[in-house]
């Protein structure tokens, strides 16, 4: 997929191998008076965790977020992921308070 006016993607390789990847959407908030970015897939292949992909991907998403001119980023997180808000946590993402403890 390539970049538009409605999606930023990004991906990552390690080895040559397909590591992981991120999708986010772009939509217009009032809340936020602008362009939102909400991350709506994120993924790492397990065999990578842990050695920076997710952080790389993250930070390239939120470069072009930036660029983008959103004024808000927004997650999808599933109730039960606590890996992912593990993650989210130790990258300071996830700073609203967790209503799935």
């Amino acid at each position: 997929m390539a970049p538009s006016k409605y999606a930023r993607p990004a991906s990552a390789t390690a080895g040559g191998e397909a590591a992981g990847y991120l999708l986010a959407v772009f939509v217009f908030s009032l809340e936020h008076e602008g362009l939102t970015a909400e991350i709506d897939e994120f993924f790492v292949a397990p065999a990578y965790r842990g050695h920076g992909i997710g952080r790389e991907l993250l930070g390239a998403g939120e470069a072009a977020f930036r660029q983008a001119g959103c004024t808000n980023v927004a997650l999808q997180i599933g109730r039960d992921n606590a890996e992912a808000r593990s993650f989210y946590r130790a990258t300071d993402t996830l700073t609203a308070p967790d209503s799935s403890s």
